[in-house]
């Protein structure tokens, strides 16, 4: 993904995610990738699932933001940047400060 090779990345957290459904991370960078793609209902639907997988993965909470911001939830939006900065993610800080009512 980091090399921008989008459509790799998600077949390989595709495979990640049939090994095991519950893998939040491989969920996260899913979410991650449609997000690059600008496909952002499908980004919601894979943060949604990291969240449910790992409500304490931060990462999943940051990119769920991201979409759900893209799908006109801004409280949503920062509802999950409040937690990923509750779970100490200094993105969530920084997607929180910078978007939403303190």
């Amino acid at each position: 993904m980091e090399q921008g090779k989008l459509d790799d990345a998600k077949k390989d957290f595709e495979k990640a995610l049939a090994i095991n459904p519950k893998y939040a991370p491989a969920a996260s960078n899913l979410s991650a990738v449609y997000f690059k793609q600008k496909d952002y209902k499908k980004a919601l639907e894979f943060g949604d699932k990291a969240v449910g997988a790992d409500p304490k993965y931060a990462s999943a909470f940051i990119n769920r933001g991201m979409a759900r911001e893209m799908n006109r939830d801004l409280n949503g939006a920062c509802e999950d940047w409040h937690k990923a900065k509750d779970l100490g993610a200094e993105a969530g800080k920084t997607y929180y400060s910078g978007n939403c009512n303190n």
